[in-house]
């Protein structure tokens, strides 16, 4: 610290400093413009200041390098206590396995999926991982945790259409993918690909993603089979597990290695299938999105003999029906969606869906529109017809119902299913739908009486999509029978008021229904659309 200058004591004040009352007398003198009678004073002030102004700036120096001294020492201590609470902070003394598991709960998985709304800035922040860059930046520890777990780099998204876009050259992006799929090392990988983009940048990536197929574990590929870039791979896929595709996959068969894949998507015309080990599949769906025969589509996609779940989405309003099927189809799958789109006049497209299958070991059937598609047109006398020559009566359990269909067509099935135990049923999904399937009548058939046979007595969950038609009274009736009827087991209603046509639920009802389920044995749940 440098001393004062010498004969200057710290603090000093100058003598020649006036009162209040000195300074009142000097003003007015100013301002009347005259002389004191004894001016020496005023002179005596004035030859002196300069030597005093001159102390007080030696003064303001020695203050100010002080100062300095003290604020950097401040600054100083202030680093170094903030080091010593990091090095005696908590995170600090867990294993690296906990830090990598916390450095896995960072992923941005917002980012690491194909979507319409990725720039290309994400597409090369995520390529390259750099949500891993800011954490390595820590310290050493995390970087050589961030850069050396294998898990942390174990899912790889790719758009190509984006790299187009990109301002580096294709070199510096598969480097980028190449070094991120190198830290990945030997763990399972997940892939996200979209390689719809011009051969010169699609062909690069899959056959860079190619060389690590042996770690394949979920892959989802969007891409052409013929001249892209897996063509010509012929090793082993012994870790895949699930598989979507994407496209016309028709002429590939390296697929048929993968001895552990057990689920399948497929999406595209039924002619575009690649091979795979059908057998081991568990879990197959199937999404149409251009022209294809029914026939061709049930015959092909039912194949697997032992899948327990089946998803057929497909539009019927461009099915084709000049090939016969020549027989029923028979499939032992447990769970199977229908996810469909039907316009007016469609009877006979859902009908002879339903006629062509045998499902005895079918428990969960369920029906949909697809996402932005009018709703198929129920066809009750083939669905009890299909009911009945594959015994839902005994398995079936669950039932989703979201078409166009009657309270009446509703009725109608639930009295071949004895042991249903969860219903969903969709009355409306537009402001223009007219039908209206959860009625007075719809409600009261379900209610349970002692003196009278119960309508699927088993029922656990009834979920109602509705546009709340139906009377206050004929819904708290229905709750009342069904509460407590089995001292296990509780009766769940969800009610999913639908926008159109909405109306709110009277307190006196919400208030009634709340005492019902105090007295144990049901539980009411109103959920928004």
């Amino acid at each position: 610290m440098n001393s004062p200058p010498e004969g200057i004591a710290a603090g000093f004040t100058s003598n020649l400093l006036p009162n209040a009352t000195q300074l009142a007398s000097v003003r007015e003198f100013a301002r009347c413009g005259t002389l004191p009678p004894e001016p020496s004073f005023l002179e005596m002030a004035s030859s002196l200041a300069p030597a005093e102004l001159k102390r007080y700036d030696l003064e303001i120096q020695r203050t100010q390098t002080e100062l300095d001294r003290l604020v950097a020492e401040r600054r100083s201590l202030v680093s170094y206590t903030g080091l010593c609470r990091a090095i005696l902070s908590p995170i600090q003394r867990l294993p690296s396995e906990i830090l990598s598991e916390i450095f896995d709960l960072c992923f941005p998985e917002e980012i690491y999926r194909i979507k319409p709304t990725t720039t290309v800035r994400e597409e090369e922040k995520r390529i390259s991982y750099h949500h891993l860059f800011q954490l390595a930046k820590v310290c050493s520890r995390w970087y050589r945790i961030a850069m050396h777990t294998a898990k942390l780099w174990s899912t790889i998204v790719v758009d190509t259409r984006l790299w187009a876009k990109s301002a580096l050259p294709r070199t510096t992006l598969l480097g980028l993918l190449d070094s991120s799929l190198c830290r990945g090392g030997n763990y399972p990988l997940s892939l996200q690909v979209d390689a719809t983009a011009s051969n010169y940048y699609s062909r690069s990536v899959l056959e860079l993603l190619s060389v690590h197929a042996r770690r394949w574990n979920k892959v989802y590929i969007n891409a052409h089979n013929r001249g892209n870039g897996l063509s010509k791979y012929s090793g082993g896929l012994g870790r895949l597990k699930k598989l979507e595709l994407v496209g016309d996959w028709k002429a590939a068969d390296f697929f048929e290695n993968a001895p552990q894949l057990q689920e399948f998507e497929f999406t595209g015309r039924v002619q575009c299938l690649p091979k795979i080990p059908w057998t081991q599949i568990r879990k197959a769906a199937f999404y149409a999105h251009r022209r294809d025969s029914l026939a061709s589509s049930l015959s092909t996609l039912l194949l697997p003999p032992n899948a327990t779940t089946f998803t057929l989405s497909i539009d019927l309003r461009r099915c084709l029906f000049d090939e016969p099927l020549n027989s029923v189809i028979t499939s032992d799958v447990q769970r199977i969606r229908l996810m469909l789109a039907a316009d007016d006049g469609q009877e006979l497209a859902v009908g002879r869906l339903m006629d062509s299958l045998i499902l005895p070991s079918l428990r969960s059937f369920s029906v949909y529109p697809q996402p932005g598609k009018n709703p198929p047109i129920w066809t009750s006398p083939q669905f009890v017809t299909l009911a009945t020559r594959s015994g839902f009566s005994e398995n079936l359990t669950s039932l989703s119902m979201h078409a166009m269909l009657t309270d009446s067509d509703v009725l109608q099935c639930l009295e071949v299913l004895p042991n249903l135990q969860n219903l969903h049923v969709v009355d409306c999904t537009s402001p223009d739908a007219t039908q209206v399937v959860i009625t007075d009548e719809f409600l009261r058939k379900l209610i349970s009486a002692p003196d009278a046979p119960t309508l699927i007595p088993e029922l656990q969950c009834l979920t109602l999509r509705s546009v709340l038609e139906f009377s206050d009274s004929s819904l708290v009736e229905m709750l009342n029978s069904r509460a407590g009827l089995d001292e296990q087991d509780v009766f769940t209603v969800k009610l999913v008021p639908l926008a159109s046509r909405r109306r709110e639920l009277s307190f006196e009802l919400m208030e009634e229904i709340a005492k019902e389920v105090s007295k144990g044995g049901l539980a009411f749940i109103l959920l928004e659309h």
